[in-house]
Parts: structure tokens; sequence; C-alpha cells
């Protein structure tokens, strides 16, 4: 990124200390005793206020101002009364105003100074060609010793410019090639986006879990004092259904935020279970190693596996990544500047709705689904114990319905939201990264300089992305193919065989309700070891 060091050295000096030194580029520890300010660097300018002609003229500065006469195509310097150029190598010709009536001329060669009146309507004419300067009744001073030659800079509106020296030389610069750009597309599986980040790295984001986290879910709930279910639909609508004689059943759910297990007991007491002592004891660390003598970066990961980075050429990257609430996209970009995006509106405006009524004459549950297709349930009385316990895989809970079928709940993404994470900070005044990994241990790398911004903002209307790239262009992703392909169906089917209801929710878990007239109470803790749930049926 190409940056106007003038208005940051304003900014650094407007925040610092009256006495403090500031040292911008390379060496930043180096600064001399005597210095208010220093710039250094072997690849890199100074720019400073670049205006036009009629632009610096209503600039009144205090004398010693600078600018860039983008006219002219050079440098100039207010004196206290007027803006004189620094390219000038020659003699320097003024004429002044005596507000007399008279003119005063200096050819700046160490002669006098000619004045004349000014009230008389004369012309002054100059002749390029001999390079005499005269009044119309008389009087001439000869230009030509103190003609200069100039230097011109052309926007060729190519991507190039050409430089004209004293001598008439031309030198084409083509900067096309001086910048890197980033990308951000929907894979075509319409599950993940891929970005590719300035070095054409390409980082995939699986959004599986996070449409998952999002799209709103439906439930079934059981009044144990009534002896009514009420289901509450994607749009908050509750039914309530009388179903005479049912038995309380009990409830095991992951909580909205992916931290506690919610386990309600057949008397309709909620107990919740925190998981973040278990994913603590039983995840992995990664690490994040820096070679200052190579320039590079090595990453671990949680399965051993390393990755070296290549940092040497100094350009900062921006980060795109789903944030562990499932919820938001975190973007970095180049400044470190983090900015989220909460794809909910998104969600909940691309997902569709399922709908559960109750028909109170003939005692019968009709549910339809996202795709349209209704399943009709008649209720029945009976009712058997269910077991929940840690499978052997550690990753697994097993639950045995009442028919004894084992269904199996996966804690992946509670582990993922659960697991410490790891940052990478930029400094901007420093031009450092700091990585801190699971530990709390820090890992500082010098990179160099700021490269351009790119933007990531969720659309107005809730279902396309914008991105704007290091160019300035809007590229805009549809999510509606991502979140359709993504979104998971509930199902309530009943077995008039066994007078049993299955409900499969959004996430593939299933409760198998078999409606009987047996009651006890269970029990779920989670064990000291911060590894296993105790379960007491």
């Amino acid at each position: 990124m190409r940056i106007n060091y003038f208005f940051l050295i304003l900014f650094i000096i407007g925040t610092s200390l009256v006495k403090a030194q500031v040292k911008i580029g390379d060496r930043p520890q180096t600064i001399d005793s005597s210095s208010l300010l220093e710039l250094e660097s072997t690849d890199k300018v100074l720019v400073i206020t670049r205006v036009s002609r009629s632009e610096m003229n209503a600039i009144t500065s205090l004398p010693g101002g600078l600018v860039y006469n983008i006219d002219d195509n050079c440098i100039f310097q207010y004196n206290g009364t007027a803006w004189e150029s620094l390219c000038e190598t020659g003699t320097t010709v003024s004429v002044m105003d005596n507000a007399d009536g008279t003119f005063t001329i200096d050819l700046g060669n160490g002669n006098t100074p000619i004045t004349f009146l000014g009230t008389d309507d004369q012309t002054l004419q100059f002749d390029p060609a001999s390079g005499i300067l005269s009044l119309e009744n008389g009087g001439s001073v000869d230009l030509s010793t103190i003609s200069e030659t100039l230097t011109f800079i052309t926007n060729n509106n190519d991507g190039s410019f050409t430089y004209t020296d004293e001598n008439g030389g031309t030198t084409n610069i083509d900067i096309s090639d001086f910048e890197t750009l980033t990308r951000i597309a929907l894979n075509a599986d319409g599950i993940s986006i891929d970005y590719t980040d300035e070095e054409g790295n390409v980082t995939n984001l699986n959004l599986s879990a996070l449409v998952s986290n999002l799209q709103t879910l439906t439930t079934l709930v059981a009044n144990t004092t009534t002896g009514e279910i009420t289901y509450t639909n994607e749009n908050g609508v509750a039914n309530t259904i009388d179903i005479g004689d049912l038995q309380t059943l009990t409830v095991l759910s992951l909580n909205p935020d992916n931290t506690n297990l919610n386990y309600v007991d057949e008397n309709g007491n909620t107990n919740q279970i925190d998981l973040t002592s278990a994913v603590q004891n039983l995840q992995t660390l990664t690490t994040l190693v820096a070679n200052t003598t190579t320039g590079e970066l090595t990453y671990t990961g949680e399965n051993g596996i390393s990755n070296t980075i290549n940092v040497s050429d100094l350009e900062t990257l921006t980060e795109l990544s789903l944030n562990p609430d499932n919820i938001n996209l975190d973007y970095v970009d180049e400044n470190g500047n983090t900015n989220q995006i909460d794809l909910t509106s998104a969600v909940q405006n691309l997902q569709t709705l399922t709908t559960l009524v109750a028909n109170t004459t003939t005692g019968e549950l009709t549910y339809t689904g996202e795709n349209g297709v209704s399943n009709t349930i008649n209720v029945s009385d009976l009712e058997t114990l269910t077991e929940l316990s840690l499978n052997p895989d550690n990753i697994n809970l097993d639950y045995v319905d009442e028919d004894g079928n084992t269904n199996q709940i996966d804690l992946t993404s509670a582990v993922q939201n659960l697991e410490t994470l790891t940052t990478l900070v930029e400094n901007t005044t420093t031009g450092q990264i700091t990585y801190t990994d699971e530990d709390g241990g820090t890992t500082v790398i010098n990179v160099g300089d700021l490269e351009t911004l790119t933007t990531l903002v969720l659309n107005g209307d809730n279902t396309n992305l914008d991105y704007v790239d290091e160019d300035g262009n809007t590229n805009q992703i549809d999510l509606t193919s991502a979140v359709e392909n993504l979104e998971t169906l509930t199902t309530l089917v009943e077995n008039t065989t066994t007078g049993q209801i299955t409900y499969t929710d959004e996430d593939g878990g299933t409760t198998v309700i078999n409606v009987g007239d047996l009651e006890t109470l269970t029990t779920l803790v989670l064990n000291g070891d911060n590894t296993n749930l105790d379960y007491v049926d």
C-alpha cells in the first residue's frame, strides 16, 4: 500500500508529547539525539501536500511552508509574502508592486533593481525568441542570460508515467505491477468461502457450523403439571396440545451459548452442565514460532502438522475467519482492525420454516417440514427409561431411548467453540505483529510497512456480502445457495406399532417420545475429573 507519510507524520506528532522524538521507517529504535523527527527508508519516500497552482496561491502559510505544485511539477516554499519555486537553479526574476503607482523589477543577478512608473497604462511585453522584456514607450531588459530548462513528468493514463529531463531525454515508468490484490468468492460447493490473500494463498472457510448455529430451531416441550406438549416453531409461535395422560420427559440439549448442556428433568427443573473445564482438559494446543534469520513463521496445528510462512516481502496480510460464537465473520484488515459481520439476519432471511398443528377433535399432531411435506401423528400412552453416557471415543454422547435405540450427540462444535484462541495483532506505529498462543505466550515479529486495505460488509438486503478489494472494486457474494445448501430439516415421525414419536432436529439429533404411565427422576452432572458426565437413571 502506498502511504501518504506526510499525514502519518502529522498524526504521530499530534498524539506525541511536545518533547518526544519520533522515528519512522527503517531502524525505528535508532534516532539522533538532536532530531525531533527522522524518516529513514531505502525504498519509501516522503510525499508532501500536492496542490494545483491556483490552490497554492490561495494558501497563506507560515514562512517556510512547503507544497508540491502539480501544475509546475515542483516544490514551492512560502517566504512570508509569496510562494517561491525550489526547482529554479538559475537567477530568479521578481516583479514587486510598490503600492505607490510604481513597480520594481529585480533580475536577481546582483544588478540594481529597475523601478518604473505604472500609471501610464503602458504594455509590458516579452519576446521569448530573444529573451527581451520591454515597455511600450521605451526601456527593455535582456532576460536571456537567466533562462532555465525544465523537467516534466506526464501521466499516460495507462498505469505508466513519462519523465522528461533537462536534455529532453525521456524515461517511462510502469507502476501497474507494484500492487497485489486479495479476492473472496463463494466456492462451487455452495458450502464454503474461498479467500485468496496477497501472496496467492487460498483459505477455505466452511460455513456449515455458522449456518447450523444461526438458523432458528424448533422446540417440543412437555408440561408435566398440565399434561400438555408445547411446540414452538422457527418464528417463535407456540402451539399447545393437550394429550391427556402424557408422561413427563427429560430433555438434553446444547445451550445457544455453545458452552453449557441444558438438562431438563422430569420435574421440569433445568440443570446446566458447563463443558468449559472438560474441553480445556481434552483440547490440544497450537504454536507459532518466528525465525528472525530467515524471516519465516512456523505454525504447528493441533494435529502436529507444521506450516512455514515466508514474510520476507514485509507485506501485511488480511484475515477472514469464522468467529468462535458461530454467528459473526471476523475480518482483520491490513491495519490490524477487526470488523465483525453478523450473519443472523441473513440466515433468518434465507431459511424456510416448519409448522406443528394440533387437532383437538382427533387428538392428532400434523407436522409440516421445510420441504412442505406433512406428517400426521396419533399420540399414545406408554413410557420407558432412557440412558446417557460418554462414548469411549470421547467425541460423542450416547443416548439410549425408551426402545433401547442408541443415538449419538456429536460434541465437536461445542469443543470448537470452547477451545482457547490464538491472536495475531499488528502495531501500525512500530510495524510489528504480536502473536499470542493458547498459553498466553507472545511472539513479536517485525514485518515492516503497511498494505492497501480491503473491506467486507453484509449488504443491507441481508442476502449478499459486499467485498471491496484494494483497487476499490466491489464484489458481491450471494449467500442464498450456501444457506439453502447448508440448512438442515427437522422431521416428526409416528410409529403406530410401538406408540412412539421420533423427532429429528436440525443438527441431526433424534428424540424419541414413548408416551406411557411410568415416571422416575434422573440426574446428570459433570464428573470432578472434567472429562466424564455422570448420569444417574
